[in-house]
């Protein structure tokens, strides 16, 4: 008979596997590298370039003209469209 315990713990009887201490710390330590270099690049790579590109669309816009702003929206799409496209075309896909 199960109780509410024992979805939580796993036992040797039941046939599931049991993780050692190190494989345990080990697998917490990759998922935190990699959250930390998805934060890293987003907030040191992605969020400044964004920013940038904000200020310049809004000082087009409001400073110089109107279609100047358009341009540069148009353009930037464009860019991460193209740069999107070819990055997934030519990175390789892992199958597990």
């Amino acid at each position: 008979m199960y109780t509410f315990l024992d979805t939580f713990i796993p036992s040797d009887s039941l046939g599931t596997p049991r993780l050692q201490t190190g494989e345990v710390i080990g697998a917490l330590g990759r998922g935190t590298g990699g959250m930390t270099n998805i934060l890293q690049t987003m907030f040191f790579s992605f969020l400044p370039i964004l920013t940038d590109l904000k200020v310049a669309i809004i000082y087009l816009i409001t400073v110089l003209y109107l279609w100047l702003g358009f341009i540069l929206v148009i353009q930037v799409v464009f860019y991460f469209l193209v740069t999107f496209h070819f990055t997934k075309e030519k990175s390789p896909t892992v199958h597990e």
